[in-house]
């Protein structure tokens, strides 16, 4: 998982003491600046004033990365913070016990807050540094490439991060300063890259003297590489709080891009010898942040479709929160009584219901002076699931508004014939809010609206189904609609839907959360195992990753929207619009000319491997953009 935020240039800054509350943090002066010299102090006071007078810092809450600086003492830690912050050069080394900055800056488009923590480098300080490093989001590790010992302290920082972070991998950046000082050099670029390549980090060389180099990038590309890692491995090291981490920071920064990962059975378990069975990561991802997946079809005109009358997109709405997915399930042992139980918080009775009887009982005999039970009858397995009515009503709404945006009519599909309380509680407040809502705003006046007048004004409508009912309606239909399925039923039909197109690899998936300005996007189908086995075997591959590419256009492009970034969005369609015409121009992948010929009849030259195809796509994506007018 990999969540990006942009940062760009300064703005303003604040330097404060590593104790200080946050209202303090912010309100803090520059009179608590360390600065050398009253010019220095003019200089900095005067071009923080014109910032902050000719730039519009958004007002709203902004997401905040902590990042922390490390590394021997006298590696040019301080010098390249200040430098970054105040855009100055301290020349003489002054030893840093611990020194923090905050500051209001943008990159790649997007507003932020950068607090930053200059570590002491002594050894003596080594308690506080661990403390500082619990809260980090990201870590520079910087040594000097006029020191040797420096540069070889630099596993000692890097073991520990991984320790107190109690992680495989954290985001951290390579910093090699004092390049300046090529007459002085111990440590040369090829050493320090094969050390970031040993950690599988970024690598990059700095100066912090006047011109400099790279300061501001080794900063900004920090916060580019922040991300989270689901591989189940690290999902048991860490107890699953990592897929926890992943879901807050995609709340915090509105926009995150996730690869498939696996959820774990008794089989794998065993063969990563994992802690317990964790959850799925999707189900506790979506579970925090709620919300609906919605996903589509990609169609391209030469992939037949197994259900030929689909000409028209089938957009599958998702309910992405409880039931199965946040469910309580168990084997009974044998046999006995299963209720559920209602405490009200409010002090009322509380009310048990019978789920069922388990019949059976244990018969008890005795042999000499010792006594037996023998089980009669069977026991079984039990499941209790729930939902909320706020996040069906969450559901209804961008259902009904992703209907509206698309201009198609909206099904909605439960089995409430069976289900008469719960699947009846989903088709009543769909009903209801379709209808007429009430909603109370921030004034605490109560606002009525409906969708109904909007969607007959638009020519479309909304329809409550049965699920078997709604099955049979999609596959004799020509598509063009939206179809809002509860959890499960939405994870089935999906597939079903995206196989109907042509393949698994071509359907985009996007989570859509309540508050209308946070995405998670992903690929639709799940790992791909069995060419991962193939690849390891060193063996050809042809895998499809366009809906992982899908996955990235749509993150860039709610990202762009966001920003109101133009550029990045004509990339994101581009890169599209890229995937779709080589496809439809001959070039594709072994699954998609199965899709055409049937797999018995497909032969070799009739794809690409696995790189040959992204190749392909890097090619004509660069004479799209070549093509694109100047923005």
């Amino acid at each position: 998982m990999r969540v990006y935020c942009g940062l760009l240039d300064l703005e303003m800054y604040t330097q404060i003491s590593p104790g200080a509350g946050t209202e303090e943090r912010r309100s803090a002066d520059f009179s608590h600046a360390r600065f050398l010299g009253e010019s220095a102090q003019h200089r900095m006071e005067h071009s923080c004033k014109e910032a902050m007078a000719t730039s519009a810092v958004p007002s709203e809450n902004l997401p905040t990365y902590k990042l922390v600086v490390v590394g021997d003492g006298g590696v040019g830690k301080s010098a390249l913070t200040i430098q970054f912050f105040q855009k100055i050069f301290v020349p003489d080394y002054d030893p840093t016990i611990e020194d923090s900055y905050l500051k209001h800056t943008e990159i790649d488009g997007q507003w932020a807050i950068l607090d930053v923590l200059d570590t002491a480098g002594q050894e003596e300080f080594s308690a506080m540094r661990e403390q500082y490093m619990r809260t980090g989001d990201g870590f520079l590790i910087v040594y000097s490439v006029t020191d040797k010992a420096s540069f070889e302290h630099v596993d000692r920082f890097h073991q520990l991060i991984l320790r107190v972070k109690d992680r495989e991998s954290f985001p951290m950046i390579l910093v090699a300063n004092k390049v300046d000082l090529v007459h002085l050099r111990k440590v040369s670029s090829e050493q320090g890259k094969e050390m970031a390549a040993k950690y599988n980090i970024p690598y990059i060389e700095t100066s912090a003297k006047d011109p400099p180099l790279n300061v501001d990038k080794a900063f900004h590309d920090l916060v580019r590489v922040i991300s989270f890692d689901l591989g189940m491995e690290n999902r048991d090291a860490t107890d699953d709080l990592v897929t926890i981490e992943a879901a807050e920071a995609i709340r915090k920064y509105n926009v995150g891009i996730k690869c498939a990962t696996i959820t774990p059975d008794e089989k794998r378990v065993e063969e990563f010898k994992l802690k317990k069975m964790w959850k799925s990561p999707n189900g506790t991802i979506r579970n925090i942040l709620g919300g609906t997946v919605f996903r589509e079809a990609i169609i391209c005109k030469n992939i037949p479709r197994l259900v030929t009358g689909w000409i028209k997109p089938i957009i599958i709405g998702r309910h992405a929160y409880g039931d199965q997915y946040r469910a309580t399930d168990f084997v009974v042992p044998g046999p006995g009584r299963v209720e559920i139980k209602y405490t009200p918080n409010n002090g009322g009775e509380p009310v048990t219901y019978v789920v069922h009887d388990f019949e059976g009982r244990y018969v008890q005999f005795q042999k000499f002076t010792r006594k037996f039970y023998i089980q009669t009858g069977t026991g079984g397995v039990a499941l209790g699931m729930y939902n909320t009515d706020q996040s069906i009503r969450d559901f209804a709404h961008s259902s009904f508004q992703m209907a509206l945006a698309r201009s198609w009519p909206l099904y909605m599909s439960t089995k409430n014939t069976i289900l008469k309380k719960y699947d009846g509680r989903f088709k009543d407040i769909f009903q209801e809010i379709y209808d007429k809502y009430v909603f109370c705003s921030l004034d605490l006046t109560f606002i009525a609206k409906e969708y109904k007048s909007q969607f007959e004004a638009k020519g479309i409508w909304y329809e409550h189904r049965l699920i078997d009912d709604m099955v049979a309606q999609a596959m004799k239909s020509e598509g063009g609609f939206i179809w809002a399925c509860k959890n499960y039923d939405g994870d089935v039909q999906s597939d079903s839907v995206a196989q109907g197109y042509g393949s698994l690899g071509m359907m985009t998936s996007v989570l859509v959360c309540p508050d209308g300005k946070t995405v998670e996007a992903e690929a639709a189908h799940g790992t791909v195992t069995r060419h991962y086995r193939m690849h390891q075997q060193g063996k050809e591959t042809s895998t499809n990753p366009i809906a992982s590419i899908f996955a990235w256009t749509r993150g860039l492009a709610h990202r762009a929207d966001l920003d109101k970034n133009n550029e990045l969005k004509v990339f994101a369609n581009s890169l599209e619009e890229v995937c779709i015409e080589t496809i439809e121009s001959g070039f594709m992948t072994k699954d998609l000319a199965a899709c055409i010929k049937g797999l018995p009849n497909v032969q070799s030259s009739d794809y690409l491997n696995t790189f040959d195809f992204m190749d392909k796509l890097a090619e004509n994506l660069k004479v799209k953009l070549m093509s694109q007018p100047k923005l």
